[in-house]
């Protein structure tokens, strides 16, 4: 088929699925006509391929939205969802869920009879595995569309008990024409908890070449680098304290941390840095940036260790930015990272380490440096975008 039809949540407005902008790159030469129909707007607008437009037919319209919900307690369609699910509620989130779930089954099927859309011979692909593919693959069965549908399958999208209820999962998946989880953990859950091995699939995500090898900084310095929101699961703050006790037990070292992202927690950090007394350890907080800020970042500056320590994760892709550049990668064992990372790369962490398991492996890994052309080489056997985004366009265009 040669028109691929893009759910996304925001892109190519904002900031965020910043990890799309190559993958459509690569889509752009195997498709015809690209559709991209984002769900927010903001004013920020990426650069896109020629042969790809953007289409407001399903951006959510806030007070069709709300009618959407009104509509769904009225007609008791809300009620049959709650039915179906009740032995698997287990908060009031998963009620609200099933509200948004409904309510959103309604709102795109008015918005669908409603507009001239057509979904005829083409491939529908969903960035995530959300309430959208839900409606989709309802709307395809009940007018009978003429198209391919599938998603991609990220983290909190796949995992169940660390989201909410997704309600009818066995059935969409039923539905569904392909499934491309972008981590073997994340296939292995969807096949264990719902079957479907021949319509599930790894697909990873990727980087491109920027073609350099970061070098590590001058002796007796250690530059650490990391990228990420500023929240509760990303544990940053945690991040803050190792490096600080490891400042403070290493005072002949120069130690300088520069972090990507904000967040919710921004202000607990800043505090933290504000009684800093390690007058060998810098703070440098860039904030949100593009992430060709970060590359350039990465082309510019010496970088001795890239640091993750998540509490969740899909396959972190900032973690494949910076290992593309042969950077020594510290990360905890959750999700896919363990795909990505491993002692030859760098040091895999357990699920939930505390101050002094992260400081024995800056200790480890500054003592004993790892060969980054061989840090280069894992990169481009698994997270190579240009070989990941090929495959998959050709997957999309086959269907």
């Amino acid at each position: 088929m040669n028109k691929l039809i893009i759910f996304t949540k925001l892109f190519p407005y904002g900031k965020t699925e910043a990890f799309l902008e190559s993958e459509i790159e690569v889509l752009s030469k195997h498709f015809n006509k690209i559709v991209v129909c984002p769900a927010y707007t903001d004013k920020f607008l990426r650069k896109l391929p020629g042969n790809v437009i953007i289409d407001s037919t399903y951006t959510i319209d806030k007070k069709k939205r709300v009618k959407s919900s009104i509509k769904s307690l009225i007609t008791g369609k809300y009620f049959v969802y709650v039915l179906d699910h009740m032995r698997n509620l287990k908060s009031i989130n998963d009620i609200t869920n099933l509200l948004r779930y409904s309510s959103y089954e309604i709102y795109y099927e008015d918005v669908y009879k409603k507009s001239n859309f057509n979904f005829n011979d083409c491939v529908v692909y969903s960035y995530w595995f959300s309430h959208i593919v839900n409606s989709f693959v309802k709307l395809r069965s009940k007018y009978n569309l003429k198209c391919k549908i599938v998603t991609r399958a990220h983290r909190w999208d796949i995992y169940e008990e660390k989201s909410s209820i997704f309600p009818y999962r066995q059935q969409i998946i039923d539905g569904l024409d392909a499934i491309y989880s972008i981590s073997e953990d994340g296939k292995e859950y969807l096949e264990n908890r719902y079957g479907n091995n021949s319509k599930i699939f790894v697909s990873r995500l990727g980087i491109f070449d920027q073609g350099l090898i970061n070098q590590p900084s001058k002796t007796r310095e250690i530059h650490f680098i990391s990228v990420s929101q500023i929240t509760a699961r990303k544990r940053v703050v945690l991040i803050y304290d190792a490096l600080n006790a490891y400042a403070e037990e290493n005072n002949s070292l120069k130690i300088k941390w520069t972090h990507f992202g904000t967040g919710d927690l921004l202000s607990t950090l800043e505090g933290k840095i504000r009684n800093n007394s390690n007058s060998n350890f810098e703070i440098v907080l860039k904030g949100y940036v593009l992430n060709s800020d970060i590359y350039n970042f990465y082309q510019s500056e010496n970088i001795d260790l890239f640091i993750n320590v998540s509490e969740s994760e899909g396959v972190p892709v900032s973690i494949m930015e910076a290992q593309s550049f042969g950077i020594p990668v510290i990360a905890t064992n959750v999700g896919g990272t363990s795909e990505i990372v491993n002692n030859e790369v760098g040091e895999l962490l357990s699920a939930n380490p505390g101050v002094k398991d992260i400081c024995k492996a800056i200790d480890r890994l500054y003592h004993n440096q790892i060969d980054r052309e061989v840090i280069k080489l894992k990169w481009q056997e698994k997270s190579d975008a240009h070989e990941n985004y090929n495959k998959f366009a050709e997957l999309l265009f086959s269907l």
